[in-house]
């Protein structure tokens, strides 16, 4: 005759025994609290499984296995940067995510902002959430705009840094390549009142600036005289060299001119006799 706990009064079979096991895990359950739904993981729960060994003319045999779920408190982050080049001044979409990758809710977690030196702080102080449950992803977009400092062939690398209780700090980048622009401008401005005497000096001033981002190379220079006009000197030549003062036209050449360099050149002389004044 089969026994509950060696006791001869309630004889039960095989499949009886199989339900009272299962009806003693309902009860352990009920007495947690609450039957958790389908999917969800009660954490830092021990749960115990019994086995029965029973024969006729012996004490019931019983063996507990325990066994804990662990809580894990984990964070991705993954920051992506819409654009795939841009140019000063271009504006750049960036998105940051944040997913809670473990099984347990991550908890007070926050941005730390990005430091490239040619893109304005963008995330602000309050970028960060109270909760975010299992398996879920939060995301935030920045919009900005690169300043006039970036260089041609830079790779700007957009870092976000995220810090949460309980884990170490996450970390994510993209990144994007700067296109060049050449802008050069030229200037030619004469000082002085807007009259003139005739045989009175005039001072001009040449302007050359390089507005890209890059250095710009093998530049040549033209400045043809008026009618009438004596040269009598010139000044400057930091990057340009005079190379040509054939008929009344002067030549200067330069090997390189740096990314943001003005280069200013001052001719002076005067106008004779012949030169027409309207």
């Amino acid at each position: 005759m089969g026994c509950l706990y060696g006791c001869p009064i309630f004889p039960m079979n095989h499949c009886e025994r199989k339900y009272l096991a299962l009806l003693w895990v309902v009860l352990l359950a009920l007495s947690a609290g609450a039957i958790t739904p389908p999917g969800t993981v009660i954490r830092n729960t021990a749960y115990a499984w019994w086995s029965y060994s029973t024969a006729a003319e012996t004490t019931t045999i019983s063996d507990t296995t325990m066994i804990l779920i662990e809580r894990i408190v984990a964070a991705e982050l993954s920051v992506e940067i819409a654009e795939d080049s841009i140019r000063p001044y271009d504006t750049l979409h960036i998105t940051v995510q944040v997913r809670s990758s473990g099984n347990d809710t991550l908890l007070n977690s926050h941005l730390i902002d990005s430091l490239y030196p040619h893109l304005p702080s963008y995330l602000p102080l309050n970028t960060g959430w109270t909760a975010i449950p299992p398996d879920s992803t939060e995301e935030v977009t920045f919009i900005l705009v690169a300043d006039s400092n970036i260089m041609a062939g830079d790779i700007i690398y957009e870092w976000a840094i995220l810090a949460a209780d309980e884990i170490d700090t996450v970390r994510a980048y993209d990144s994007v390549i700067v296109y060049a622009v050449d802008s050069i401008t030229i200037s030619k401005v004469a000082e002085g009142d807007d009259s003139l005497l005739q045989s009175e000096e005039v001072l001009y001033t040449i302007t050359v600036s390089n507005l890209g981002n890059r250095a710009l190379r093998k530049l040549e220079l033209y400045d043809i005289f008026p009618s009438g006009f004596d040269y009598h000197f010139h000044s400057g030549e930091n990057y340009f060299s005079l190379v040509d003062t054939t008929s009344g036209v002067f030549r200067w050449q330069a090997d390189t001119l740096p990314y943001g360099a003005d280069e200013r050149i001052l001719i002076k002389g005067q106008f004779d006799t012949t030169a027409c004044f309207d």
